[in-house]
């Protein structure tokens, strides 16, 4: 049995940005995924950048192609899915 993620605060940065932060303490795991939330956001229409940080997420996106309700809902989604393991 695999242990349900932390959970992600997201706040809005303005009109055009989001920043995703893990609710607990520096890991390794937390993150690896943040890293994970990255890449499955970087497919995402709309999204222009993203800055991972020490346990936090920042996406910038065009407001007019996209909105932060739905990349809200779409970062959730990503946060629920297990861990992928790293290959060494």
């Amino acid at each position: 049995m695999s242990a349900s993620p932390p959970d992600l605060l997201i706040r809005p940065l303005g009109e055009a940005a989001l920043c995703c932060a893990v609710d607990g303490s520096i890991s390794l795991q937390h993150q690896q995924r943040i890293w994970q939330l990255g890449a499955g956001l970087a497919e995402t229409a709309g999204v222009l950048g993203l800055i991972p940080g020490m346990n936090n997420l920042t996406l910038s996106f065009d407001p007019l192609l996209t909105e932060a309700a739905a990349l809200e809902q779409a970062a959730r989604l990503l946060w629920a899915k297990p861990l992928r393991r790293q290959q060494a």
